[in-house]
C-alpha cells in the first residue's frame, strides 16, 4: 500500500509524539495494509484530534475520542460503522 507523503509524515509525527514502540508501529501498519480506507480515515481524524488537544486520559477523566470528534467539528473516525469488532479483529491480527 502506497501512503501519501503528507500522510507519512503525520504518522511520524503520531509515533513520535505518543512514543509508539516497534510493536505499535508494526500494529498500525498491518491495520493500513489489510484495511487501507478504514485505517486512513481513522489514523487522519485520530492525528487531527491529537493536534487540537485530544488526550485519552485528561486527568481522571476517560475521553471518548468519537465525543471529543463531533464536539470539535473533525469528522465521524469510525465513518458510521459499528466497528468494535472490526477493530478488535484488526488488533488480534485477524483482520479481513
Amino acid at each position: 500500500m502506497r501512503i501519501s507523503q503528507d500522510f507519512a509524515a503525520d504518522m511520524r509525527w503520531l509515533v513520535k509524539d505518543e512514543g509508539w514502540d516497534d510493536d505499535a508501529r508494526d500494529l498500525a501498519r498491518n491495520c493500513l495494509k489489510k484495511d487501507p480506507g478504514f485505517f486512513t480515515h481513522f489514523f487522519e481524524t485520530y492525528i487531527a484530534a491529537r493536534r487540537k488537544g485530544y488526550k485519552m486520559f485528561d486527568g481522571p477523566q476517560y475521553m471518548k475520542l468519537a465525543e471529543f470528534c463531533a464536539g470539535n467539528g473533525l469528522p465521524d473516525l469510525y465513518q458510521g460503522d459499528a466497528v468494535a469488532a472490526q477493530w478488535d479483529a484488526q488488533y488480534k491480527g485477524e483482520g479481513k
